[in-house]
Parts: C-alpha cells; sequence; structure tokens
C-alpha cells in the first residue's frame, strides 16, 4: 500500500470523512479500537485506510513549514493501493469540495501536493 496525506486547516474528524464515504454509497466502513482509523471500502471493493495523525509525529523542517505556511490543523494518512485509484479519487474531490484542504505526497514538505483546483492531476 502507499500513502498519502489529506492537510486540512478546518478542524474536521473521522466521523466527517465517514459521512462523506456514506454519501458515495460506501460497501463498509470500520472503525478500528482505537478509533483514530477507519478502513473504507467502496462499491468496486477496493480498500483505503484514513488514519488521524498527530502534527508532532512529522518532524521534517519542511513538514512544519508546510503546516505554518497552509494554517494545517488536522492530517490524515490515507493507506491504499494505486491501482484502485478511482474510488479514492471520487472520495478525495468530495472531501476537497467540502473542507478545502490539501493531498500532500509521502515526501519532504509534502510535494507535489493538489487542492481542488490541481486534483485531476493526481494520478496516484
Amino acid at each position: 500500500m502507499d500513502d498519502i496525506f489529506y492537510l486540512c486547516s478546518e478542524k474536521i474528524k473521522l466521523d466527517d470523512i465517514k459521512e462523506i464515504a456514506q454519501g458515495l454509497e460506501a460497501k463498509e466502513i470500520i472503525f478500528a479500537n482505537t478509533l483514530d482509523v477507519m478502513q473504507i471500502t467502496y462499491c468496486d471493493n477496493t480498500t483505503t485506510n484514513w488514519t488521524l495523525m498527530n502534527l508532532e509525529e512529522f518532524h521534517e523542517p519542511e513538514d512544519k513549514t508546510f503546516f505554518i505556511k497552509k494554517e494545517i490543523r488536522v492530517v490524515f494518512c490515507i493507506s491504499y493501493h494505486p491501482v484502485n485509484i478511482k474510488n479514492l479519487k471520487i472520495h478525495l474531490i468530495e472531501v476537497l469540495k467540502n473542507y478545502g484542504g490539501w493531498i500532500g505526497m509521502d515526501s519532504d514538505g509534502f510535494f507535489p501536493y493538489y487542492n481542488l483546483e490541481n486534483i485531476d492531476d493526481f494520478v496516484g
């Protein structure tokens, strides 16, 4: 599985992500015992894991600069299989429409990163 990050200046929760997934007719949504992790199975049986992260878990200066510059308050790590990107991308677009923010890569400074304006360029 690969990882990307959803970074948002709004103080949203996994329940907000779940609500959008339900609106997209997700097949199954499972919360882990910790309540910081949610697994979503989409209608084509592809699965993603959404994990609520603590900002202090990021130690790279580029990451901290991004958080300050974009006023990031919440970060979710999204684990997915790149060959099954279609339904995740639909979900990401709806999340971005509702809450704004960015989709960032698992790299220093989350580069490249995508928002609603350029999310079509994200290929997983």
